[in-house]
């Protein structure tokens, strides 16, 4: 569809337009595990029907997620990925981990092969043939799982994010006083100063008069 020196691109990831309808009905970074199985369950795709009932492995698979993260679901996070991949396994791809793959721009690939990149009817047939035994069953798995956390973007879970928010509130209480408190003593010694020196000045002018 598009190509320059850096990137080509063959397909549109359908997976990102579900995950965006997801992003803009959670409207937070997370979510709980029953609210995106409600989700997710009513979300169609081109190859899945809306308003569907997830199977019990898969609901069993977002609840051990939320384990790792206290409770909460991270969407942009490998485990979830992982789990859209089992819930939309036409569109969503399976998230390697990182490190584990090299992809390759269909012009390197050829030059590394040197071997021709079309397939025949017949050998297309043979892969559709092999590849049904690896199509989600009912037990909701496609491709193995792998327990293998990554978070793409930075994540803090609510709670310790309340708990770092109101520690930097307690904070600044603290160092307002402490200032307000160092404030109020340097004024007291200016003052004392001050009654000091007006008292020595008074003195020597009634000597003086005197």
């Amino acid at each position: 569809m598009a190509s320059s020196g850096y990137y080509s691109v063959c397909c549109l990831n359908e997976c990102e337009e579900i995950l965006g309808r997801i992003e803009q009905k959670v409207k937070a970074p997370d979510a709980l595990p029953r609210e995106l199985a409600n989700l997710v369950s009513m979300l169609s795709s081109s190859t899945v029907q809306a308003n569907r009932s997830l199977p019990v492995a898969l609901l069993r698979r977002l609840e051990e997620i939320a384990d790792v993260h206290d409770g909460r679901v991270p969407l942009h996070s490998r485990l979830f990925t992982q789990w859209m991949h089992n819930a939309y396994p036409h569109e969503c791809p399976y998230p390697h981990k990182a490190g584990t793959t090299s992809p390759k721009t269909p012009d390197a690939w050829l030059m590394e092969r040197d071997q021709d990149a079309t397939a025949s009817l017949n050998e297309m047939k043979e892969l559709v043939a092999k590849s049904k035994s690896s199509l989600p069953n009912k037990h909701a798995q496609c491709g193995k799982w792998l327990d293998v956390e990554e978070l793409y973007v930075p994540w803090t879970h609510p709670k310790m994010h309340e708990m770092q928010t109101r520690d930097a509130h307690a904070w600044v209480a603290t160092t307002t006083v402490t200032l307000l408190g160092a404030l109020a003593s340097a004024t007291l010694m200016l003052l004392h100063t001050y009654k000091s020196l007006f008292s020595s000045v008074s003195n020597k002018h009634k000597l003086v008069v005197t």
